[in-house]
């Protein structure tokens, strides 16, 4: 229960620094066109970027990462041997970007 806990938190407060540093920020939201996830959606699932509100963009793009990393700290809490956290966490972290990132992209594009 305290790994749930810890990954609830730990999904708030990443989104939360989304939130303040970037989403909030003008001049970040417009960097964040140039951004690797909002590149990787544009080129692998044809996002139009103009036709996508990129505030509504950054927002799904956090809730996403943030859903990522406390995810993947949630299944790598299980075990208490470093090594096998870390092993773990790279098995899990690949598919779960994957998986999420198509998610993502398949809403994007269908708007």
């Amino acid at each position: 229960m305290n790994d749930f806990i810890f990954s609830a938190i730990s999904f708030v407060v990443i989104y939360l620094l989304y939130v303040i540093f970037i989403i909030s920020r003008k001049k970040k939201l417009a960097k964040f066109k140039n951004n690797a996830y909002v590149s990787y959606l544009v080129t692998r699932y044809g996002v139009n970027l103009e036709k996508t509100n990129i505030k509504t963009l950054a927002h799904a793009i956090a809730l996403t990462n943030s859903f990522i990393i406390s995810g993947t700290l949630f299944i790598i809490s299980a075990s208490s041997n470093l090594i096998i956290m870390l092993v773990l966490a790279i098995i899990v972290i690949i598919p779960f970007q994957l998986v999420m990132y198509w998610i993502l992209g398949k809403l994007f594009t269908t708007e």
